[in-house]
């Protein structure tokens, strides 16, 4: 079988989630003697068994693709990585402290920019269609493939989008365990992540400093800035002014898992995430965790994290109290659920199922 894997045309030069886990996918394909090709944009669709395109935020290259490859007649799915519309407006409403923020506009705005960003021309269609193109996107994919459940319904009522068929794919994480400090003698609290407001690194810091502190207690953050202009970056700094730990600065993975075996508690209590993909690592290496409280989440996590409101100093410094003083539970069965090798064979199976229902298997 060979597949095409196709993204946004910027993927290679600005990675994301979505590029994290096109990448992982590939690799895991290796043990099913599935062949992948890469491609960025409609204009370079290598031939293939199967088209996979990745994310429906950025739905402009997305949309192109999933035309591209129902003009050839080849079947095509699609992971969605939906964020929810609603979780990003109110996020948006309170960065921008606006009490009514157009969220459909400012996605479908930013497709602009991105195109410039990535050197295409002008569409202005693109942009005044940015919904219904989503809609399209899911109505001619053979299928689509969510994180979860939850993802799947937050796409479909915000949306109104109806797919033929939906195959529930779960992240992954690495696998790769650093044997570190035993739990009870850790004293680092962690956030990972790109330093950005809707990460909300400050009310994390707040949160820091509202906790009854245990003695030795220290936060750290680390992640990635826009550098010396970053004006977040700055009241990041400020808030952890006078707090023990400080900025870590950008790490590689193996770094970052090395940090997590000597963590404490591991953090993410951003305003809007998908799946929290930091935490299963965080798991991984024997922390407790906090994370934003959110469907998703829950179906993820179930109760082997402690649960936060973003929008809450108290809550933050309530949940990381809480995962504090609780050792983290055995976690082993969802590693083995959300691991890659899982997500690479659920994805093969959507793909033999897809081919026949074309006649292609």
């Amino acid at each position: 079988m060979i597949v095409a894997m196709g993204n946004r045309v910027d993927a290679e030069t600005i990675p994301g989630g979505d590029v994290v886990q096109m990448r992982k996918t590939a690799r895991e394909f290796e043990a099913h003697g599935v062949r992948v090709e890469f491609f960025a944009g409609a204009n370079s669709l290598p031939p293939c068994d199967i088209v996979h395109v990745f994310n429906t935020t950025r739905v402009d290259a997305t949309y192109e693709m999933v035309m591209a490859a129902e003009a050839r007649g080849i079947p095509v799915v699609v992971s969605t990585i939906w964020h929810s519309m609603e979780e990003m407006r109110r996020a948006y409403a309170r960065i921008y402290r606006l009490p009514i923020f157009p969220i459909w506009s400012y996605m479908a705005v930013k497709e602009l920019y991105y195109r410039h960003r990535a050197g295409q021309r002008f569409d202005l269609d693109a942009m005044l269609s940015y919904r219904r193109r989503i809609r399209d996107v899911v109505a001619k994919a053979d299928a689509i493939l969510p994180n979860s459940l939850a993802e799947l319904e937050h796409l479909k009522r915000e949306t109104a989008a109806v797919p033929r068929r939906a195959f529930i794919i779960p992240n992954g994480c690495e696998a790769r365990r650093i044997e570190g400090l035993p739990w009870s003698e850790r004293t680092m609290i962690v956030y990972a992540g790109r330093l950005e407001p809707r990460k909300n690194q400050t009310g994390v810091a707040r949160a820091f400093r509202a906790m009854d502190r245990p003695p030795g207690a220290s936060l750290w953050l680390y992640g990635a800035t826009k550098g010396a202009k970053d004006d977040y970056a700055r009241r990041v700094a400020q808030e952890l002014v006078g707090l023990d730990g400080g900025y870590g600065g950008e790490l590689t993975q193996p770094d970052l898992f090395d940090i997590y075996s000597r963590a404490r508690v591991v953090v993410l209590a951003s305003f809007f995430e998908t799946t929290g993909l930091v935490i299963l690592e965080a798991l991984a290496h024997g922390c407790s965790a906090v994370i934003t409280d959110s469907p998703t989440t829950r179906e993820y996590f179930g109760n082997l994290v402690e649960y936060c409101d973003p929008y809450d100093t108290r809550s933050i410094a309530a949940a990381m109290q809480r995962a504090w003083s609780a050792p983290p539970r055995d976690c082993s069965a969802l590693l083995a659920k959300y691991s890659w090798k899982e997500a690479a064979r659920k994805t093969f199976e959507a793909y033999q199922s897809v081919l026949a229902g074309a006649g292609r298997a």
